[in-house]
């Protein structure tokens, strides 16, 4: 992503997603992959723990269950192949089975190519949250939310 130009996730300090996020992530049974064959084409963290600095953000859909989404990757030898897609309909098969009733996330804006899939699969944007511990120019993340149904 940064040979990319896209800085939404590297060496800045809080070195999201760690290792540790990642190692917890697994032991917590939140980590979830998308698979075809050998081929791990994706990978996600879901829970339902919002950052605290989304306590100011102006969701619009009333929700008492949501699922949040963390780190979705995509590899990127299989970027714009659907696999994103692809992921996002699994994720959001997985929030029905749980009974979720929302399906929330922050999106870093330089990722045109995130932003455009969330977009593109019906999630609605709710403004920004600011992470301070993020590099300057870089700490405004774009929310966006879809009703699960």
């Amino acid at each position: 992503m940064i040979a990319a130009g896209i800085l939404q996730w590297g060496d800045w300090g809080d070195g999201y997603p760690s290792a540790t996020f990642v190692t917890q992530s697994i032991a917590r049974g939140e980590m979830y992959c998308l698979v075809e064959g050998d081929t791990v084409q994706a990978v996600v963290a879901l829970n339902d723990q919002a950052s605290a600095e989304w306590r100011d953000v102006d969701w619009t859909i009333a929700g008492e269950h949501p699922l949040i989404i963390h780190a979705l990757a995509v590899d990127p030898d299989l970027q714009g192949r659907g696999i994103g897609h692809r992921a996002l309909s699994a994720i959001e098969r997985l929030a029905r089975e749980l009974d979720r009733d929302v399906i929330h996330l922050d999106c870093y804006p330089g990722n045109q190519g995130a932003v455009k899939l969330y977009s593109s699969n019906g999630y609605r944007s709710c403004g920004t949250v600011h992470f301070d511990s993020k590099p300057a120019g870089c700490r405004e993340y774009l929310c966006f939310e879809k009703a699960v149904e």
